[in-house]
């Protein structure tokens, strides 16, 4: 069952995002959807939760803007100057890259990109969801990595040659993204050498994330798993609630999870206290109670 829209506050700003958790289930090699390039794109209505859908073009080309998107606004021009691969950048590097920037709108299930295409572009999500994943043997899908607003991804073609995108990538909710020209980013960073620093910095900081991640997945149980995820998504405000922002059969496939186990997790951290569950909406009883679940 559907739930209703809602709007999602992301680290950089708000944004109108429609139904993040309906859920598409496991994909298997009978219902794979297609990855052509009949595509739709999401046009989120200022100040509504409601999303247009309209004929798009393939991937590959925008719709406005000088490779066809949408021009970057104010307010995301404020926002994205925060993320870390725009911070470091001085003002007039910054001026320089923004004509290579625009918006990509995507409706929940567009496809945005599949592996080992040619990768020109890297993307920060504004905000809904993306799923990156791969094709299993067997045709089923691997989930790799959710991604949610405030988050970037495929930074790596920044210094890939030739730079293809080693996963294919799906929007989980209606999305909106800004999309990043390579070049003209990676000019910027052959000139500085200082600003290729800083920004090798950051990633670095990212992989050691990524190491946690995978020493979580690989040495913690269940609980330990839900209980770090739950507080990786709380927010910096004061308010304990907690919007799962994916199908839970998504993020116990993240968490590398059986959806039932998953479940199973929620229910023993609410039998402890730790959290209430209500469908898609946590409230963390004991935050003190869930950073010892999670073994931080």
């Amino acid at each position: 069952m559907r739930s209703p829209a809602i709007e999602q506050r992301d680290a950089g700003g708000e944004y109108a995002a429609a139904d993040p958790h309906r859920d598409i289930g496991e994909i298997g090699p009978d219902q794979r959807q297609r990855r052509g390039t009949l595509r739709f794109d999401a046009a989120v209505s200022p100040g509504a939760n409601r999303i247009a859908l309209t004929a798009a073009k393939p991937h590959g080309k925008f719709s406005g803007h000088k490779d066809g998107g949408d021009p970057v606004d104010a307010m995301l021009k404020r926002d994205l100057r925060q993320h870390y691969l725009f911070a470091v950048l001085d003002d007039a590097q910054w001026r320089r890259l923004l004509p290579s920037m625009c918006v990509q709108r995507l409706a929940a299930g567009q496809p945005l990109f599949g592996q080992g295409e040619p990768a020109a572009r890297f993307f920060v999500v504004c905000s809904g969801n993306i799923k990156l994943c791969l094709d299993s043997m067997q045709g089923l899908e691997k989930i790799m990595r959710l991604v949610r607003g405030g988050q970037s991804f495929a930074e790596s073609v920044l210094f890939s040659e030739p730079p293809r995108y080693p996963v294919h990538a799906q929007a989980v909710s209606a999305s909106l993204l800004a999309a990043v020209e390579r070049g003209p980013y990676l000019e910027l960073l052959r000139e500085s050498f200082d600003t290729c620093l800083a920004v090798m910095a950051q990633m670095v900081c990212r992989i050691h994330a990524h190491w946690d991640e995978i020493e979580a997945l690989s040495l913690h149980g269940s609980q330990s798993r839900v209980a770090r995820y739950l507080l990786s998504l709380m927010p910096e405000a004061s308010s304990p609630t907690v919007l799962l922002p994916s199908p839970k059969t998504q993020i116990a496939a993240q968490l590398g999870l059986a959806p039932e186990t998953l479940s199973r997790a929620l229910r023993a951290l609410s039998d402890r206290r730790l959290i209430a569950v209500g469908g898609n909406l946590i409230e963390v009883l004991n935050a003190q109670g869930l950073h010892h679940c999670a073994h931080l």
